[in-house]
């Protein structure tokens, strides 16, 4: 932003707002004319499937932008609460958009973000009915993992690749598996040399074959197929 453009920006946010764990941020089906940057903690969007169970679709870090998406009918497609306790600062949704029709720049630099997040989301969600159990948790663990690196957190012990402060049942809502399913499948991925996951502290013992188990592509190193064998062994 330039310094005028950040100077309006600036005029545009409330007082920041902190929650506590568990506490809702905004309601599925309910309007909401508010849109939050995370400044600090972890949220966590989910929708209730017609059978009841929730379904998570994306965690929410610091820098992420809550709140933004609306469905046709102006209502939250979505629920968020946070995970952890978390410091928001919230702007009014039209005050933000009348912002963005002045400045085409950021408003477009706030688009790539929404897109790119909304990607890896994709990625996650589109997992779901191709995926082996190993394969859906190998990609969120990665995923969270070097979305927590990228922004810098520096809460990371040096012993543990990642913290992450998600449970086995809410790895088992966002890959579409049952909390016993999700808790015998770490253990195997942990026999087989790839990970741990104790106490929400993340240790990736061998990042290129949990990359090959997960079916993506590595940024810091040349893509590597998995073995017909590493696979099998974690269907």
């Amino acid at each position: 932003m330039s310094d005028e453009q950040l100077s309006e920006f600036g005029a545009l946010k409330r007082p920041v707002r902190r929650h506590r764990s568990g506490a809702g941020i905004c309601t599925e089906h309910e309007r909401n004319d508010a849109v939050y940057i995370v400044r600090t903690g972890w949220a966590v969007a989910s929708t209730v499937r017609e059978s009841g169970r929730r379904q998570i679709l994306r965690f929410a870090m610091p820098g992420s932008l809550i709140g933004f998406e609306t469905a046709p009918d102006g209502t939250m497609p979505c629920t968020v609460e946070a995970l952890t306790d978390l410091t928001v600062c919230s702007l009014s949704r039209g005050q933000l958009l009348r912002f963005c029709e002045g400045a085409p720049n950021v408003a477009l630099r706030m688009a790539s973000l929404l897109a790119g997040e909304t990607i890896s989301d994709w990625r996650l969600l589109g997992g779901l009915g191709c995926c082996s159990a190993a394969e859906r948790i190998a990609r969120l663990l990665l995923d969270l993992g070097d979305r927590q690196h990228r922004a810098g957190a520096r809460e990371t012990p040096p012993d543990t690749d990642a913290v992450l402060p998600i449970s086995q049942i809410q790895i088992a809502d966002a890959t579409g598996l049952t909390p016993v399913h999700v808790c015998r499948t770490l253990k195997e991925m942990r026999e087989a040399g790839l990970l741990t996951f104790v106490r929400q502290h993340l240790h990736v013992l061998d990042r290129s074959r949990l990359i090959a188990l997960a079916g993506i592509e590595d940024e810091a190193s040349p893509p590597r197929r998995a073995a017909a064998g590493e696979l099998a062994a974690l269907q």
